[in-house]
């Protein structure tokens, strides 16, 4: 609860993400309440980015999957058993959109990704050179972040903030823990503390 107070939406960004639900298609309200959700959604977290090199499964034990990896673990057997049909999907990665026109069973929603959102690695480099756009990469993050949190079931890997921060507003929008599958790690809270555990080992959280 003290998460979703600290970042609930001004009346600017609230304008933004209806504005974002109504061009990707969303079914239901724009409210972050469960009775406005005409249609149960999945939430889907793929990142990859900055998440891929080597240096990264080291540091955060984490991989970069592709799309069947996330739809063969979790999306799959979830929505055949809460009768999802519908996808938002968070993704860096247009091979990962791409990819969803093998599960034309569903129907995905998602960001048109900007020209520049494949993450290179090290940001102090790319701001200084300005090869991204900070603002709109931001802008983006809040967008899916707040769209993950609206979603009834959430798939994704626990070792990202994005992920968990997402998750929690969710279970606070709905009042209790939505059904879930974090691919890589269980939950971690404890910021800066070696307490995290994925299918890696430890990492910081």
């Amino acid at each position: 609860q003290l998460l979703w107070y600290l970042l609930r939406p001004n009346e600017n960004l609230k304008e933004i993400l209806k504005d974002a639900k109504e061009k990707i298609g969303w079914k239901g309200g724009v409210n972050n309440d469960r009775a406005s959700q005409q249609e149960p959604t999945l939430s889907l977290h793929v990142r990859h980015g900055d998440s891929c090199p080597r240096s990264e499964s080291i540091r955060k034990k984490r991989t970069c999957e592709d799309l069947h990896v996330y739809m063969d673990r979790a999306v799959l057997p979830l929505a055949a058993k809460y009768g999802i049909k519908a996808i938002y999907l968070a993704t860096d990665d247009e091979q990962v959109i791409k990819d969803t026109e093998k599960y034309k069973q569903f129907r995905w929603l998602y960001q048109p990704l900007q020209p520049k959102d494949r993450a290179p690695i090290e940001w102090d480099f790319i701001n200084k050179n300005n090869e991204v756009d900070a603002y709109g990469s931001a802008l983006q993050a809040l967008i899916d972040i707040f769209l993950l949190a609206e979603g009834d079931v959430f798939v994704g890997k626990f070792t990202s903030n994005i992920d968990r921060i997402s998750y929690s507003l969710m279970a606070n929008r709905i009042g209790g823990l939505a059904p879930y599958v974090s691919l890589d790690s269980n939950w971690c809270f404890d910021w800066g503390q070696k307490a995290g555990n994925s299918t890696l080992g430890s990492f910081n959280c």
